[in-house]
């Protein structure tokens, strides 16, 4: 469920107190761009989490494991989600050739982080297109949550959201492929000249993924 409130997913997850492991998840409000899952304990409590290190749908995966989120919406129904991990073509990036080539000149290559330098590009900021980890995107978001809208940190447009990406490395076999199925060159923007913003330069030691608390936040 999406475009709904802290409150309004309380009133909704009250209805099923008596029953743990009912959730519900919506778009937050606060932090654009992520989802919020509100769920009833085992304490016959209410809680929000939003996920920090992991795709909204992993989530629900693992937290239906783990007993947290079974019964969307307070219903009885059983929803297979691991179809929904496997990337689809539209998701996924290919590393052309000449982008290949201009990044081994520099000594590192495009589907690595610019921010941290550590973890590889798995995020597209909407609707600028800059690409970036996810760890990054949310110490950045958090680092100005403050300060509203956040702002992509390459190009300073404003951030509505983001979608998860996939970034094929350079294979030199699939060039002639590539060529005949996209016709139009590279599918995806070259990469960013990262902002002179000092707040920028001190998401290197927040980059480092954190492990998702399920019943700490209340967000």
């Amino acid at each position: 469920m999406a475009f709904m409130t802290y409150d309004e997913v309380k009133a909704i997850l009250t209805n099923y107190i008596e029953k743990p492991g009912s959730y519900v998840f919506r778009l937050s409000c606060t932090r654009l761009g992520q989802w919020a899952i509100g769920y009833v304990t085992s304490q016959n409590t209410i809680l929000q989490t939003i996920p920090q290190t992991k795709p909204l749908i992993q989530s629900l995966i693992d937290g239906e494991r783990e007993g947290y989120y079974k019964y969307p919406n307070g219903k009885n129904i059983h929803i297979d989600l691991s179809s929904a991990l496997r990337p689809t073509e539209s998701d996924r990036i290919y590393v052309s050739e000449e982008q290949y080539a201009i990044y081994c000149d520099m000594g590192t290559c495009f589907e690595l982080c610019k921010i941290c330098s550590v973890n590889n590009k798995d995020c597209k900021i909407q609707p600028c297109g800059h690409l970036i980890c996810q760890s990054c995107l949310i110490a950045w978001q958090n680092q100005n949550s403050a300060k509203p809208p956040p702002l992509c940190p390459f190009c300073r447009g404003e951030i509505k959201g983001f979608e998860s990406i996939v970034i094929s490395p350079f294979d030199s076999a699939m060039v002639v492929n590539r060529k005949e199925s996209s016709p139009n060159g590279s599918n995806e923007f070259d990469d960013q000249t990262l902002d002179a913003n000092p707040n920028v330069q001190t998401l290197q030691s927040l980059a480092i993924a954190r492990p998702l608390n399920h019943e700490n936040s209340h967000l």
